[in-house]
């Protein structure tokens, strides 16, 4: 059994213990000390010192924390869109804090790379990790494949633009011609190019982070532990049976 001084000084003092499931801290009013020594200042020998009383000093109720939920709705709109999840869940502070860091990640790397940093055809092993960032990623891809590409005039696969060409849709389908001088002169070329070196491979990456945090996210949302509640304020309790 070990007891924690609460108060220790020539007043009576005060130690208490905690026991019991309600964490009930009770403690017992020592006499005052007395000081046997011959030597004022000097304390070689204390007497003996009688219990005056025992009494609750604090009593804290424990709570049982509930067992993690799995909530399948969450984790489905958390996949949908960065954040979504935990709005379900009523976590508007950490819904805000979610689709600021993903949509900053996703954003960042669509501003130095460009439409071509997703690329469902061309870089198929990239765009696995970056469609877990949701719909942001499959509607910058559609619009990617559907309005920036066009058939290559002579085996007729869909690819990206070189300088030299414009898209030019005939019989309703997009391909690619080759442009005059003429049109090279006046500005004329394909609406984007494919990027290249670091620049294109960190714009790419950023946006694989993106998607490896909404993983995190989507788990987190999908089996969302307990929030923490404020600790009860301890009351104290009247000391009794003072002599």
């Amino acid at each position: 059994m070990r007891w924690r001084v609460l108060k220790s000084s020539h007043r009576p003092s005060t130690i208490a213990r905690s026991s019991g499931p309600d964490r009930c801290a009770y403690g017992i009013t020592l006499e005052p000390r007395v000081n046997t020594s011959p030597c004022p200042g000097f304390v070689f020998l204390l007497r003996p010192r009688r219990v005056l009383s025992l009494h609750p000093v604090h009593c804290l109720r424990m709570t049982t924390p509930q067992p993690t939920e799995f909530n399948p709705v969450a984790g489905l709109a958390a996949l949908i869109f960065p954040g979504a999840g935990h709005l379900v869940l009523g976590r508007t502070k950490r819904a805000a804090l979610i689709c600021i860091g993903v949509m900053g990640l996703f954003t960042f790397g669509l501003l130095i790379g460009g439409i071509d940093a997703i690329d469902s055809k061309n870089d198929k092993i990239w765009f696995y990790a970056q469609v877990l960032v949701g719909v942001p990623t499959i509607a910058v891809n559609h619009v990617h494949q559907s309005q920036f590409k066009a058939a290559d005039p002579n085996n007729g696969y869909l690819r990206s633009g070189f300088p030299g060409e414009h898209r030019q849709v005939i019989d309703g389908q997009a391909v690619w011609q080759p442009l005059t001088q003429e049109q090279i002169a006046s500005g004329m070329g394909p609406p984007n190019v494919p990027g290249l070196g670091r620049i294109n491979e960190i714009a790419m990456l950023s946006i694989v982070l993106a998607g490896m945090l909404n993983l995190i996210v989507f788990l987190d949302a999908l089996m969302p532990s307990p929030e923490k509640q404020a600790r009860p304020k301890a009351t104290p309790a009247t000391n009794g049976g003072d002599a």
